[in-house]
């Protein structure tokens, strides 16, 4: 905590010669120092909704109790989903990945189950899914990793399953050539 005095700053007014937190360097939230004045945590944030937004891609384990998810499988899915709708994210594939015996016994659970979802998301989202994933009840872990564009591509292929389906037809069209020329000869 800054131990300046906050009752007495002014928005807009120039700042006092000496701040113990950070110097010019201070970014707390109830005061953005920039240059020489004092800019309100709302005006700050108007200022930045009109640049360009960046949206990354990523991809989510979240870790469930397997019970509760083998009772209620889209109550859970849509809870995961609800976190992540909140934090601003678009979700572009999901699906469980792993059900088993976890390493250690979690806020008292033994079983748990994977649940892994890719998504794009702006990256100011990612503090809202942060605080989102501890405050709900159904999700006892997660992990986010941002990757690029060609392994996301590639994540979204492996869940969804195209990758899995484009090789069948691959070698169903290799044998068809194959077959023809054998009724020819």
């Amino acid at each position: 905590m800054c131990r300046f005095d906050r009752s007495r700053q002014v928005v807009g007014r120039p700042r006092p010669p000496a701040c113990f937190c950070f110097g010019p360097a201070c970014f707390r939230p109830a005061c953005f120092y920039q240059g020489k004045t004092f800019v309100s945590a709302a005006a700050a944030s108007q200022e930045s909704t009109t640049e360009n937004v960046k949206i990354n891609r990523y991809e989510g384990m979240f870790l469930v109790d397997s019970n509760a998810f083998a009772s209620d499988p889209d109550g859970i899915t849509g809870e995961i989903l609800k976190v992540l709708e909140k934090a601003g994210a678009t979700v572009v594939a999901h699906r469980p990945w792993q059900d088993g015996r976890l390493a250690y016994e979690i806020e008292g659970r033994r079983k748990g189950l994977h649940y892994i979802v890719c998504f794009t998301m702006p990256t100011s989202g990612m503090a809202v899914l942060t605080r989102q994933c501890r405050l709900s009840d159904v999700i006892l872990r997660h992990l986010v990793i941002a990757h690029s564009e060609e392994l996301f591509n590639a994540v979204v292929d492996a869940i969804t399953g195209v990758a899995a389906e484009e090789p069948a037809a691959e070698e169903s069209a290799s044998e068809k050539p194959a077959a023809a020329q054998a009724a020819e000869t």
